[in-house]
């Protein structure tokens, strides 16, 4: 085997062939960059999936969609998000406050109360709280009436307690908190040009996940997320 400058000079089967190392190279370069994402960017891992919700969505029976109705949640029902913002998720939690319950971006600041989980969710707001306490599988023996839950004031629990647990820099640390929330309340306050959006109360049912994937990548283009009002 002989080095010949930037040439490999390789013998196969009696024969010479020439590689040429530097294309090698350049193209292994190309190869690994294009399995990457944009510069500064990650990749949520999340086992909160809301595709698997719209998938059930579907095929649940009409008694089941009344229970869930019944027990506040009927929003989700709405629900049409097959695809997952990845990225745009992982930069909303990084950046997400939940002792101030504060999205600190670039150029501004959103502040996430139980009022907005509501407009956001449609999920009940009440005086009865405190679920966070008990684990979800007492929870669903012990309570009998959901509809009279704070939910709204257990999503902001939640968000807190999940986002201690979170390690950003684990790729093996899952988050299992609402990022959902964090989306909506993000999409809701930005403004977009190119995408139509309609903006009203249980917004839940005015986005979906074809809209997140086009807003990610839209933002992406224009030099990363949080930047335009």
């Amino acid at each position: 085997m002989i080095h010949n400058q930037s040439n490999l000079q390789i013998e196969k089967n009696g024969k010479i062939e020439y590689e040429n190392v530097n294309v090698k190279k350049r193209e292994g370069k190309v190869r690994k960059v294009s399995k990457e994402y944009p510069e500064g960017l990650r990749r949520l891992a999340t086992r909160m999936n809301f595709g698997r919700v719209s998938a059930a969505v579907k095929v649940i029976s009409h008694t089941q969609k009344n229970g869930i109705v019944s027990m506040g949640f009927g929003s989700l029902l709405n629900i049409d998000m097959d695809n997952t913002s990845g990225l745009l998720n992982y930069y909303l939690l990084d950046y997400y406050d939940p002792q101030s319950t504060r999205l600190f971006l670039e150029k501004f600041v959103i502040t996430i109360n139980k009022e907005m989980v509501h407009d956001m969710l449609g999920f009940v707001e009440s005086t009865l709280s405190g679920t966070n306490q008990i684990n979800v599988v007492n929870k669903l023996v012990l309570v009998k009436e959901f509809s009279k839950i704070d939910w709204c004031k257990d999503i902001l629990d939640c968000l807190l307690n999940r986002k201690q647990l979170w390690r950003r820099d684990d790729k093996t640390c899952y988050y299992s908190g609402p990022i959902l929330i964090l989306t909506l309340v993000y999409v809701y306050n930005m403004k977009f040009s190119n995408v139509k959006i309609m903006k009203r109360v249980l917004f839940v049912r005015h986005v979906t996940g074809d809209v997140l994937e086009k807003i990610e990548k839209l933002e992406i283009n224009m030099g990363g997320f949080g930047r335009k009002l």
